[in-house]
């Protein structure tokens, strides 16, 4: 149960706190689906916050049901957390999924020593989209991010060439199906910060810098699609995602996701094998064509040996690897994460 914020309080807080502009400098990196960035957080006082959606903000396409917006909600907040503890400071957190608009909860607790090394890891996790090492992530990286697992979520990795090889196939052929579809090609694009004019209005999104990919193939792709018709395109699409997409080692998760409060858990957990990666020095790039659509997921369910039981679905899959450091995606500064 979400505790009450009496009005009084929510009143005497005009002017947001230092201790929430220190932790927002790092959970602001938090990864958001397509970098949207649409959580923020009202400061209601020097210890207590909420942390809010920003409903102005949709990707109808892409997340139909908005189930990524609440398992993205729970990685942004795990994220706070983990930033708070960073920069020396406890933060507890609670959930309300009755409440569409501010559903957590954020307090500061007590005081603690900055942790460095925590700090660094948070700066230092992005998601790349470069061609990733022949070096499969070590047995010592899968054994921890499999530990997250619990009685209701599972987290696997696995290094075997022919689940590798079908996996970053599918997602190749989910990636030219979105671009066929017209609204999901469109939502996509519409994400793609192509000027340094738009980055600067925006700072969300895509550049094509973080997308490993030239400013003119992506215009290309989106802006005359009709192309997409012809075979030898497609081919030759397909041959350049491939290529980027290279990598030794996929994982997945599989778990409950049927409610608010799943995805919001689903999220956390999320975050914690994400950082947890980065920990070993790897990085990750979550692929979700291939859950939005059922018939792919079926055919990844028959490759890597999963029923489905009822409300539990493998709902992440991603590629795991080393690479060069990516370039970083653009953030909104704090300012405007205050609210």
């Amino acid at each position: 149960m979400t505790p009450r914020l009496h009005a009084t309080r929510a009143n005497n807080a005009a002017t947001p706190t230092s201790a929430w502009r220190s932790i927002l400098e790092l959970g602001r990196l938090a990864p958001t689906p397509h970098n949207t960035q649409w959580y923020f957080v009202h400061v209601v006082d020097s210890e207590t916050a909420r942390v809010c959606i920003d409903e102005s903000i949709a990707i109808p396409f892409t997340d139909p049901n908005d189930q990524f917006r609440y398992l993205g909600l729970g990685v942004f907040v795990r994220h706070l957390e983990l930033a708070a503890s960073a920069v020396g400071f406890e933060v507890q957190t609670s959930f309300d999924e009755r409440d569409g608009s501010g559903p957590v909860v954020a307090r500061i607790g007590a005081r603690r020593a900055p942790d460095g090394a925590l700090a660094a890891r948070l700066r230092t996790r992005q998601t790349s989209r470069f061609a990733y090492g022949a070096e499969p992530v070590s047995d010592g990286a899968i054994r921890a991010v499999q530990a997250l697992s619990d009685r209701r979520t599972s987290l696997t990795i696995t290094t075997d060439p022919q689940i590798v090889t079908t996996v970053v196939e599918l997602n190749n052929e989910m990636l030219v199906g979105d671009l066929l579809d017209r609204g999901t090609s469109r939502e996509l694009d519409h994400w793609i910060r192509y000027t340094k004019r738009s980055r600067r209005r925006f700072r969300s999104g895509f550049t094509p810098a973080s997308l490993a990919t030239p400013t003119w193939k992506i215009w290309v792709v989106f802006r005359l699609r009709s192309l997409l018709r012809f075979g030898v395109i497609r081919r030759w699409l397909t041959a350049q995602y491939l290529s980027q997409n290279r990598t030794s080692s996929v994982g997945w998760i599989y778990g409950p996701l049927a409610t608010r409060r799943d995805q919001f858990q689903a999220g956390r957990i999320l975050m914690d094998a994400w950082i947890t990666l980065t920990e070993h020095g790897y990085y990750m790039q979550p692929y979700g064509s291939i859950i939005t659509d059922d018939a792919a997921r079926a055919r990844l369910r028959r490759e890597i040996g999963i029923d489905e039981a009822p409300g539990e679905i493998v709902w992440l899959v991603f590629r795991a690897g080393r690479a060069s450091p990516p370039p970083r995606s653009l953030r909104k500064p704090v300012e405007e994460y205050l609210r």
